[in-house]
């Protein structure tokens, strides 16, 4: 549904005038584009603050994920559908999950290439588990400024 099609039915609903409506989906648009955003997209920095607001959202997902999977278990459906409520979700809880740690080591002043290290058989798990707690706990790096000169080095023809 756009987003004229929501204030018309807003207002027919007696919620409140067309401005308040309309003031209200755009809150709400902009507060579903910053969810997207916060979760899926791994461009850009964020804070701790929304590093562990992430995660929890994540935990709290994957939670009833395993509630449904457990009930749908023990009530007997299908295989099928259970193995499909496990992949599914699996592998985009994965991705939203690599997403807010890149961005959070990068806050950090951390390359986030360094999440391939939990690739590496046996260490990986160690060294996804670091990162994590770097993630969550160590405070951001200052931004690099914009249009800043690295020093130059000392000329040769000037002595101490």
């Amino acid at each position: 549904m756009d987003g004229e099609t929501l204030v018309r039915r807003l207002v027919n609903q007696g919620l409140g005038s067309r401005r308040q409506c309309a003031a209200l989906v755009v809150e709400r648009q902009l507060l579903m584009g910053t969810i997207a955003v916060l979760l899926f997209d791994p461009r850009g920095r964020i804070d701790r603050g929304e590093f562990w607001k992430a995660m929890g959202c994540l935990l709290a997902i994957a939670v009833l994920i395993t509630l449904a999977v457990a009930v749908m278990a023990a009530v007997g459906s299908g295989t099928g559908l259970v193995i499909l409520l496990i992949i599914l979700p699996s592998i985009l809880l994965s991705w939203c999950g690599l997403a807010g740690q890149i961005k959070r080591l990068r806050d950090c002043g951390i390359s986030p290439w360094w999440q391939l290290t939990g690739l590496i058989p046996l260490v990986g798990a160690i060294a996804s588990l670091v990162l994590f707690i770097i993630c969550g706990f160590r405070p951001a790096a200052p931004p690099p400024a914009a249009h800043s000169v690295p020093p130059s080095p000392p000329s040769a023809s000037v002595r101490p």
